[in-house]
């Protein structure tokens, strides 16, 4: 979950951490705002339907007949596209026997294969441990797995489970967790830094670990890396020609690193540009356009202050957020402030015209929405599109292209983005 939840109820603290995904500080106005503030709205389009703890909301692609739902503890509901809806079916049930959900660790991230119609393939990313009841925080482990679906596609096979790359964690928190085929139908996946307070081990800023990076891996390659590796390495990643992590030549599944904790990301499916929530220490949170080969600055900069310059260098070209925003007072956290962004989508739906081409994203811990207008402009400014009570863990973009979230917590719901006009459960 995002990384830096800080808690809104006791459990909540943990999320925070988990789901540290917010922008921190507020919306400058400018020209944007008055055209795009007060221009959305958003109801419960699935009122009849509640989830515990839900970490994620996709679509399978081309079928636009149902949803899929994780839940935190490891299992996945699918249900009708019908707002009427008051059934669900589970899916998966790996609750008791494989996932550990110790603090900001679950079954994390989803995605079905490009060839889904034919191989009956998906993907989960979740975190275990030895004994997945207990709290294992000291043990956790990040895993992506290749699971089979029966062929009427009601039910993933839990025996089918073929374990494609793990990683150790060193603390519970900042897993990161999302994965995704990209355009090029490549599987992607982002981690954070291995947790902790600052990045005490400078994970981020090392290349011979898959910690605080985001990662790009061909699951349907042909193995070319030895050992038990279940995927190929596409040649034109960074460090393509290393022969492992460890060598000092940079770990091969690396597409880019200097992440603290990537939450929630995802490809503008116009431009095919990868956009990330990336959670911040105590003070930033950002938004990162990411490119292959580049380093984002994690703990060397947060956000685009400086952190922790122990080990960097100013002749390294550190990528710069293309928005931050400022932790805001939270008065049941730690430090008294609080924040974790929760990354979301470039708009290319049809219900939304003010905000289409822009990025949406949001924080867990305060609620607000924003909308980044024109996000492949120079120094583009966030406007404040909504603010919600929720704790918004995940937005979800359906195959036409509109926008839902996700409320986190014990009855967590689904809500649609909408324009202002239209009538609204809020």
């Amino acid at each position: 979950m995002p990384s830096g939840y800080r808690s809104i109820v006791c459990h909540s603290l943990v999320l925070a951490a988990i789901f540290s995904i917010l922008p921190a500080c507020g919306p400058s106005a400018g020209n944007g705002q008055s055209t795009l503030a007060g221009a959305v709205t958003y109801q419960n389009s699935f009122a009849k339907l509640s989830f515990k703890n839900p970490t994620t909301l996709l679509q399978q692609p081309g079928d636009n007949s149902r949803w899929y739902v994780l839940e935190k503890s490891g299992r996945v509901y699918y249900f009708a596209n019908n707002e009427k809806t008051a059934v669900n079916s589970l899916y998966l049930d790996i609750s008791n026997s494989r996932v550990d959900e110790s603090f900001e660790g679950g079954l994390l991230g989803m995605a079905f294969d490009p060839d889904f119609n034919r191989n009956h393939f998906v993907y989960l990313s979740y975190t275990g441990s030895g004994d997945p009841r207990a709290d294992n925080s000291e043990t956790l482990r990040s895993y992506i797995s290749r699971f089979t679906v029966n062929k009427d596609n009601t039910r993933i096979d839990p025996e089918s489970e073929a374990v494609i790359l793990t990683i150790d964690q060193p603390w519970n928190n900042h897993n990161g967790g999302n994965i995704l085929f990209g355009p090029d139908g490549l599987l992607y996946a982002g981690y954070g830094d291995g947790g902790g307070w600052g990045d005490q081990k400078n994970n981020a800023q090392n290349i011979d670990t898959l910690l605080g990076a985001m990662l790009r891996i061909d699951v349907r390659g042909k193995p070319a890396i030895g050992g038990d590796a279940q995927y190929a390495i596409p040649p034109d990643n960074p460090f393509a020609s290393s022969p492992g992590c460890g060598s000092q030549r940079g770990c091969p599944e690396i597409y880019a690193w200097g992440f603290r904790n990537p939450w929630r990301w995802s490809f503008d499916r116009q431009s095919g540009q990868l956009w990330v929530g990336d959670v911040g220490q105590g003070e930033w949170e950002e938004i990162d356009r990411v490119e292959k080969g580049k380093n984002y600055g994690w703990r060397c900069y947060e956000g685009r202050s400086r952190y922790n310059f122990e080990e960097c260098s100013k002749s390294i070209a550190y990528a710069m957020p293309i928005a931050i925003y400022q932790h805001m007072p939270f008065e049941k956290s730690r430090d008294g402030m609080a924040a974790s962004v929760t990354g979301g989508f470039v708009y290319r739906g049809d219900s939304l015209s003010a905000l289409q081409g822009s990025y949406l994203y949001a924080d867990f811990v305060h609620g607000k929405i924003w909308a980044l207008p024109n996000p492949y402009g120079k120094n583009p400014e966030p406007v404040l599109l909504l603010d919600t009570d929720f704790n918004i863990v995940s937005f979800a973009e359906d195959n036409n292209g509109e926008i839902y979230f996700l409320s986190y917590g014990e009855n967590g719901g689904i809500f649609k983005l909408l324009p202002a006009k239209s009538s609204a459960n809020k």
